[in-house]
């Protein structure tokens, strides 16, 4: 029921599984207290700065903002977990603000706006989807939803911000870097010199030094060796284990190849594997492999112009400071001035 954030990372050279579906009821990210009221008079700018409006604790790009009232409601819903929730205010301030950045990127560089449309299929599908009822019922509950009637007041609007957001944006924005060749433009030119050289007779060996990919061999099977998981004599290694994996990659990439022969696409999954039988011979399939990294989310948000951004909260933006590594961070344009 509690989401797993994912660390970034250096993929190893071995062929990619499938990735796991996005889990149906999603759920939450960071750790804070429940947002505090700014000081009475607090900061009175000087003349040449106007000061925030009453409430305003960030401001992100061109029309991205977050408020108090968006942290309280944060911290009111991710308190639906349980005990286990992460709902404190700086959980609250990092989740509206991966939103603010997601969607300022997607509008500025894709030209992709949320629409009503995308909020009401987002909500839907958590509706029918969900395998925590209880969690979403209190949640929904707290943005003044009640069944037969509906959202009350401004509890639909809020709840869309605050809840649906994040994740009606996550999957434009894995597609748009993905996919985009304003992203991976370098990527898709490489695959495609890679492509031609290797129909040409080229090496991969050769290929990989050339184009600074991941080489590696591995032999594979439709079934589990007899006599045990451990493929050969060696001692029982982790990597050496069979997994069903296997047989579903014969089937999809190598059981149509004959030895030497190179598969005409790349295998298309979070990077593109380029792939070329060596042996057939007693349902063992040797093959080589390259693998072609996609540029990741960090490293296209690195490539971009900065978001203007201002951080009103003195100790969120400390705080900020304080993970200049963060992709979410290293796009802002603000400083301690």
């Amino acid at each position: 029921m509690r989401r797993t954030v994912e660390a970034s990372g250096i993929k190893p050279a071995l062929p990619e599984p499938p990735q796991e579906a996005t889990p149906t009821a999603p759920p939450p990210p960071v750790q804070a207290p429940p947002a505090a009221p700014a000081p009475a008079g607090a900061g009175q700018a000087a003349a040449s700065v106007p000061a925030p409006a009453p409430g305003l604790v960030a401001k992100i790009g061109a029309r991205g903002v977050i408020t108090e009232q968006d942290l309280t409601d944060f911290s009111a819903a991710e308190g639906c977990y349980g005990s286990d929730a992460i709902n404190s205010r700086k959980a609250g301030f990092m989740r509206m603000l991966e939103a603010a950045v997601t969607e300022e990127v997607l509008e500025r560089e894709a030209g992709i706006a949320l629409s009503p449309d995308d909020y009401q299929k987002e909500l839907d599908r958590i509706d029918r989807e969900t395998r925590a009822p209880e969690v979403l019922d209190c949640i929904k509950k707290y943005f003044l939803f009640e069944k037969g009637a509906g959202f009350r007041g401004d509890g639909r609007r809020r709840y869309e911000r605050v809840y649906l957001r994040k994740h009606v944006l996550s999957p434009l924005s894995s597609k748009f870097i993905k996919t985009d060749k304003r992203v991976q433009g370098e990527v898709f030119e490489i695959r495609d010199k890679v492509l031609e050289k290797a129909g040409k007779g080229a090496a991969f060996t050769d290929l990989a030094r050339e184009f600074g990919l991941d080489y590696s061999t591995h032999t594979y099977t439709l079934e589990e060796p007899a006599g045990g998981n451990e493929k050969g004599s060696e001692p029982p290694r982790p990597d050496r284990r069979w997994s069903p994996f296997e047989k579903q990659f014969i089937e999809e990439n190598l059981k149509n190849l004959a030895p030497g022969q190179m598969k005409p696409e790349p295998v298309d999954s979070q990077n593109f594997q380029f792939v070329r039988l060596l042996s057939n011979a007693d349902g063992k399939y040797y093959f080589e492999s390259m693998i072609l990294k996609r540029k990741t989310m960090e490293q296209y948000y690195a490539s971009l112009r900065k978001l203007p951004s201002k951080i009103y909260d003195d100790e969120l933006k400390a705080w900020l400071l304080g993970m200049p590594d963060h992709p979410m961070v290293r796009i802002l344009g603000f400083s301690l001035e």
